[in-house]
């Protein structure tokens, strides 16, 4: 279980590796208020150009289960 809900606002979220698919820099990622989010925040990707991504430092190769929900913020 990843705790975002004891993640400092504002900040970029604990124990991830940051990356980005294609040319340029790695993603930017911060962890913003969010009252739609069971833990009222959530993890926001701030950075623009390119797909960000994140990855769990101490992640493990095999998942019982995922579950990510992404709410587009801007674009079509």
């Amino acid at each position: 279980m990843i705790a975002i809900d004891r993640m400092n606002l504002g900040s970029p979220p604990t124990g991830f590796f940051f990356a980005r698919t294609g040319q340029g820099p790695d993603g930017a990622w911060t962890v913003v208020s969010d009252p739609t989010a069971p833990s009222g925040r959530a993890i926001e990707q701030t950075s623009t150009g390119g797909v960000g991504l994140w990855t769990k430092a101490d992640s493990v190769t095999r998942f019982d289960q995922i579950s990510i929900k992404t709410i587009p913020t801007t674009g079509n």
